[in-house]
C-alpha cells in the first residue's frame, strides 16, 4: 500500500500534538473502504507509537445476535455495543479484558488490554453508532475502485465475489452518509 504521504504526515502531526499536550491515551480511529489499507496504516501508526490496536473485525456480530432488522441497519454486522464498551474502558486508562470474536471459528477469545499512550481502532464501520466521539484523530482511508478490487481479489481469493456483491455495496451505503469533514483523508 502506498499511502498519501501528506495525509499520513498530518495524522502523525495531530497525534504528536496531542501527546505533547499530555493527552493520554490518544485514540486514533481509522475507517474507510475495504481493501484501501486501513489495517496497513494502523500497523504503521502502531509501530511508530508503540500503540495498541483494536480491530473492528474482532467485533463482528455473533450468529446468535444476527436478525434481519439488525443486519439491515448500516454497520449492523458489527457488535458495536461491545466495541463501545471497550472504548469506554480504554478511556479509563486501566488494564482490562475483553472478548474478541473470531467469525471463522465462531468463538470468543479473551484479550487483555494494556494501557498505551496511543490506541488505534481500525476497521470498516469504526465511525458508526456513536463510536466516532471517542477518537481524537480520525482517518478515512480510500482508494479507487480498480485498486480496491485488485487488492481484494488477491487477499480474498474465492471469497472476492461476496465482497463485490455484498460487502462493498453495504460499505458504500455507509460511506455515502458518513460526515468526513473532520477526518484526515488518506488515499492509497
Amino acid at each position: 500500500m502506498k499511502s498519501n504521504f501528506a495525509a499520513v504526515e498530518r495524522a502523525y502531526a495531530a497525534i504528536d500534538k496531542l501527546i505533547e499536550q499530555g493527552k493520554r491515551p490518544v485514540i486514533v480511529g481509522i475507517d474507510g473502504r475495504c481493501g484501501a489499507g486501513k489495517t496497513t496504516l494502523a500497523s504503521e501508526i502502531s509501530q511508530k507509537y508503540h500503540a495498541t490496536t483494536v480491530h473492528c473485525d474482532d467485533f463482528f456480530l455473533p450468529d446468535s445476535l444476527k436478525t434481519p432488522s439488525r443486519l439491515e441497519a448500516v454497520g449492523g454486522n458489527i457488535h458495536f455495543e461491545r466495541l463501545l464498551q471497550v472504548l469506554e474502558n480504554i478511556c479509563g486508562c486501566q488494564p482490562f479484558f475483553y472478548e474478541k470474536y473470531n467469525c471463522h471459528t465462531k468463538q470468543f477469545v479473551s484479550e487483555k488490554y494494556t494501557p498505551s499512550n496511543v490506541v488505534v481502532v481500525e476497521g470498516s464501520y469504526a465511525f458508526s453508532n456513536g463510536m466516532e466521539r471517542f477518537y481524537d484523530v480520525k482517518i478515512f482511508v480510500t482508494t479507487d475502485k480498480n485498486t480496491q478490487q485488485s487488492r481484494l481479489k488477491e487477499r480474498e481469493g474465492s471469497n472476492f465475489s461476496a465482497y463485490k456483491t455484498k460487502w462493498i455495496p453495504l460499505e458504500e451505503r455507509y460511506i455515502a452518509n458518513l460526515p468526513l469533514q473532520n477526518c484526515i483523508i488518506a488515499e492509497t
